[in-house]
């Protein structure tokens, strides 16, 4: 089954490729683009190769419009967030998807697993996710706000350890530190509550 990491963002400027292999440089990361079609700037498709010429990615820009693919996107994650708590994060979740223009979908390929393959994803995933003042999504695991703290989890049985969370209380993000091994802190959390002793960020 196909596995997406995305960025939504609600701005409709494109990110430049000079920008995202700038980003790789200063963390000293290697890898090009192959991009679909003619067009350098105003790219939809891409290919992500590592250092070595192998495909580790394929990144695309979907805009978000009437009967589009990203609408149809977004309708499936206002289905899927319903069901979810803490339901002051799904309130939010719901209103900021309503204002999202562009997601930039990100599917790795098989066998790009690696710890080089990881940090060049991730590093372009945050460079998109800082440009675009966006949130950021990912298949199995959850949403995370525009600070990049995870507002909703869903918790699959692989996820272990701690993970940067935040609740909405009292009209702000309280970030923290979440025991994925502590059942009262999960329970607290999808309350919506900092749990007691839990390391606040």
């Amino acid at each position: 089954m196909a596995y997406y990491m995305r960025v939504l963002t609600p701005s409709k400027d494109y990110i430049p490729l000079e920008q995202l292999e700038a980003r790789l440089n200063r963390e000293n990361l290697h890898a090009r683009f192959k991009v679909a079609g003619t067009n350098l700037v105003e790219w939809d498709h891409l290919v992500i190769l590592d250092g070595k010429d192998r495909e580790i990615a394929f990144l695309e820009r979907l805009p978000v419009s009437k009967g589009s693919l990203g609408m149809k996107q977004i309708n499936t994650f206002l289905l899927e967030i319903t069901p979810c708590r803490p339901v002051s994060a799904v309130r939010r979740l719901r209103k900021y998807l309503k204002k999202v223009k562009v997601i930039y979908s990100f599917q790795p390929m098989e066998g790009a697993d690696g710890d080089g393959d990881r940090l060049i994803l991730g590093e372009l995933m945050r460079e998109i996710f800082e440009s675009g003042k966006g949130i950021m999504q990912e298949d199995g695991i959850g949403f995370t706000n525009t600070e990049g703290f995870y507002i909703l989890l869903f918790l699959p049985g692989g996820l272990q350890g701690s993970w940067p969370v935040a609740v909405y209380r009292w009209g702000l993000w309280n970030a923290f530190e979440l025991d994925l091994g502590s059942g009262d802190q999960v329970a607290d959390f999808h309350r919506g509550r900092v749990p007691k002793g839990a390391t606040r960020l």
